[in-house]
């Protein structure tokens, strides 16, 4: 949660005009339903609450709405999502309903409240398009709450961030079990997140056993296993676990999404490994936690960098036979295995 919609959340009233933005659909989409669970936990029956969607309406009629008064109540609240798609091309000059919707962020009506969301990076980023309206005049007298991107090396600081707020603690392991087991977005690893939090009801400590468990991985194959054999170089070790992988997803897509990922950033282990740096400074260069620099500081040991651009073409190759072939992709991971880990 941010600290603009926490404040916002602890006051007893709401501002005329709250503007939620940013790079991350997902955040919008909670702070906005955090909002409106706060100060309208009955919207759905409430006569006076106006729900839209930029595709359903024009912006006249929204600015119509909210200089409208109701009959029912003292309030009048409008919703508008997708607020960006009203000014995706560039703004006529003299436009009449631009005027019209800047006249009224500096001047909103006392009897309506009315709510933005908006998806819009450039917002967040400082960039030259927040100097134009109607952005200019809602950053500056609207209740803003913005929302920063969030890339997949932070998804780890995210998720702890997440349980902390929950009063929970958990593991690196456990963190890198669930983002192994996720589309890499933020909406599937929050859906893990409260799946594992309601697990855990009367504990602040998540194991990682249990966190296994609950994403549906084996204790002993897993991608994190499997990363750690490969790294060693273990052929043994990485066709059981492949094997024991692929008899349970059959996820051979996500293993040598993995696996390139792996073998890019240790290319990138080689060049940086060798700066005066700290270990932590070494990971942030490579967008991991610094957990997982063991691996790379061993597979730097096993593999030599002419050996790792042969393997990206092994994994270009076999990505595509399981993309196209409709031959047995367990045979396949296990040739691909070989020519990864068995050669030295």
């Amino acid at each position: 949660m941010s600290k603009e919609l926490s404040l916002l959340l602890n006051s007893n009233s709401t501002p005329r005009i709250v503007f939620i933005y940013g790079a991350e659909e997902f955040l919008i989409e909670i702070a906005l339903n955090s909002f409106l669970n706060k100060f309208y936990p009955n919207r759905d029956k409430d006569y006076n609450f106006n729900k839209f969607h930029t595709d359903d309406i024009d912006l006249n009629s929204v600015l119509d709405y909210c200089n409208s008064y109701s009959l029912l109540s003292d309030e009048n609240i409008v919703l508008v999502k997708g607020f960006e798609n009203y000014f995706k091309g560039r703004a006529k000059k003299n436009d009449q309903t631009l005027k019209r919707l800047v006249d009224y962020i500096k001047d909103p009506s006392d009897s309506t409240v009315l709510i933005l969301t908006c998806l819009n990076e450039d917002l967040v980023k400082g960039k030259a398009k927040v100097a134009s309206e109607p952005f200019k005049s809602l950053l500056s007298n609207a209740y803003c709450v913005p929302y920063q991107k969030i890339y997949p090396n932070q998804f780890n600081l995210w998720i702890r961030d997440e349980f902390s707020k929950k009063k929970k603690s958990i593991s690196e392991k456990g963190i890198y079990l669930i983002l192994s087991q996720t589309q890499q977005n933020l909406r599937d690893i929050y859906n893990q997140i409260e799946k594992i939090d309601s697990y855990f009801i009367n504990s602040n400590q998540i194991h990682d056993e249990e966190i296994a468990d609950i994403v549906g991985q084996s204790r002993e194959y897993n991608v994190f296993e499997l990363q750690k054999s490969v790294s060693n170089r273990n052929i043994n070790s990485s066709l059981e676990i492949c094997d024991n992988i692929m008899n349970t997803s059959d996820d051979s897509i996500k293993i040598i999404a993995i696996l390139f990922m792996f073998f890019k950033n240790l290319l990138k282990y080689y060049e940086v490994s060798r700066k005066a740096i700290s270990k932590y400074d070494i990971a942030r260069s490579l967008g991991i936690n610094p957990f997982f620099l063991d691996d790379y500081s061993i597979a730097s040991k096993k593999y030599n960098p002419s050996e790792v651009e042969e393997i990206f073409l092994f994994l270009l190759k076999y990505d595509q036979i399981f993309k196209t072939s409709s031959t047995n992709q367990k045979v396949k991971m296990t040739e691909l295995m070989i020519k990864i880990v068995g050669a030295s």
